[in-house]
């Protein structure tokens, strides 16, 4: 009875080593150390319910879990050794078995056996699954992390090449009306200071421009193109009319001309929305509301009906990624979401984005 008891102990204490562990989320890693030393754990658990019937649910354990290993050689040495068991159990009995008897446990160990490790190979296989599932979820993560980072990259490498020709633009008034008052000399002292005042604000609205393009390196500037205005806005607005689209338009712009770097974000921002609008929610009305001031910047409402499943058009969404990061180094606000039965794109410019 000690012997029992001490070695069923021994079972319960040693049983942990053998089964499986990993590191958990997010690496899901094994201890290839304690990996190595399951079989022999497992082996031990298994030569102590020989000589304690307290160890014997542990052994069967153990046998379940190194057959989950899928490993052949773990497989038949942890068989073997619940075979050889059961014979020391039989030979350890005072009485005498039949022989129809002795048949009857040999079968019945033989399917103790092959259930076990039928059990133990469908939890290696199903961890085996999961962890393959896993390992596609982080590869899924990251390609679209990536993506992302294109979209931004992609787009503050835009901002710079429309800011381009704005930079040089005011650059070349600085040189003409410093070029005026280095060869004229019959300007009245009012004329020179209105000259000055426009270099000074052409400088101030370069150094402004500038700073914001240091942001991005700009990659190629073979292709740069001038800066959108609003005519630019209008036009994509009825672009997409004469194609066929409903759009409900609300432009409410104060009669200053805004700057063109708040140009070209409005521009991307509206033309992005409503390329997505007609992609994933085709034949649906478009809603579109732009309103703003001066001390107060742009507000910019976009949205449609959300179309039905079968529909809509797949995306990787990396345009709204886009705008979101525009919005960002402009130091706007950016949100786009289902709202009831509409997906609605808000957007919050600074006039002096």
């Amino acid at each position: 009875m000690l012997v029992d008891i001490v070695l069923g102990v021994v079972a319960l204490v040693v049983l942990p080593r053998v089964l499986h562990r990993d590191s958990g989320p997010p690496q899901w890693l094994l201890d290839p150390r304690r990996e190595r030393r399951a079989l022999r754990w497992g082996l031990l658990v298994i030569a102590c319910s020989a000589f304690s019937g307290g160890a014997f649910l542990p052994a069967l354990i153990a046998v379940s879990s190194l057959s989950a290993r899928r490993r052949p050689t773990w497989i038949a040495a942890a068989v073997l050794a619940l075979m050889g068991v059961l014979v020391v159990g039989l030979l350890l009995e005072s009485q005498a078995y039949p022989r129809g008897d002795l048949l009857l446990v040999t079968f019945a160990g033989v399917g103790l056996a092959t259930v076990l490790v039928v059990t133990g190979l469908y939890q290696g296989s199903r961890r085996a699954l999961l962890h393959s599932l896993r390992r596609e979820a982080a590869t899924a993560r990251a390609g679209q992390q990536a993506r992302a980072e294109q979209a931004r990259t992609a787009e503050r490498t835009r901002i710079a090449r429309e800011m381009h020709d704005t930079v040089s633009h005011r650059l070349a008034l600085v040189a003409l009306h410093a070029g005026g008052l280095e060869y004229r000399d019959d300007l009245t002292p009012e004329q020179v200071r209105v000259t000055m005042g426009t270099i000074r604000r052409a400088v101030q609205e370069a150094s402004e421009e500038l700073a914001n393009t240091l942001t991005v390196l700009r990659s190629d500037g073979a292709d740069a193109l001038p800066a959108p205005t609003m005519v630019d806005i209008q036009r994509v607005l009825e672009e997409v009319v004469e194609a066929g689209a409903q759009i409900e338009t609300d432009l409410s712009m104060p009669v200053q001309e805004p700057p063109a770097t708040l140009t070209s974000h409005l521009h991307r921002v509206v033309q992005e929305c409503l390329t997505n609008a007609l992609k994933h929610a085709p034949g649906q009305p478009i809603s579109v509301r732009v309103d703003g001031a001066v001390d107060d910047g742009i507000h910019v409402v976009i949205s449609n009906p959300l179309p039905d499943r079968d529909v809509a058009a797949r995306g990787s969404r990396v345009g709204l990624v886009g705008l979101n990061e525009r919005v960002a180094l402009a130091g706007g606000r950016f949100r786009a979401e289902a709202q009831g039965r509409s997906f609605v794109v808000r957007a919050w410019l600074p006039w002096q984005s």
